[in-house]
């Protein structure tokens, strides 16, 4: 494009438009953009909370459950609150949840349990999983 058309084009948006119309579709649209992410906010403070925080209905819970007595985000039965998420409580024989890891844990060696779910076996000292 060459410097007389370019001139020209730049003219004729200018005249077609004024100054005063263009600040306010700049404000409009900064307006618009500030409320939209106030709203954003405002939504994802209330919905998802994690297991133990103060709730007043069950849509604002994670889980989907919250405790009216307490006023608090729980966790459904079968599972327990662990860094703030619910986790199962379902260990395998010899295994207990760990509230460090939020992981089954055997007693006897430390690890996790060899497999998942119900396949899920604490493995002798000496053994390993593979």
């Amino acid at each position: 494009m060459d410097g007389n058309r370019f001139d020209a084009l730049t003219r004729s948006l200018s005249n077609e438009t004024s100054r005063r119309r263009v600040l306010k579709g700049l404000l409009g649209g900064a307006a618009g953009g500030a409320l939209s992410l106030a709203g954003l906010r405002r939504a994802g403070a209330t919905h998802g909370r994690p297991a133990g925080a103060t709730c007043i209905r069950n849509e604002h819970c994670a889980s989907g459950l919250c405790d009216p007595q307490t006023r608090r985000c729980t966790c459904p039965g079968g599972t327990t609150a662990c860094g703030g998420t619910c986790v199962s409580t379902a260990c395998p024989a010899g295994a207990t949840l760990s509230n460090a890891s939020c992981q089954c844990v055997c007693t006897a060696t430390g690890q996790p349990p060899c497999g998942t779910g119900a396949a899920a076996v604490c493995c002798a000292e000496d053994l390993g999983c593979d």
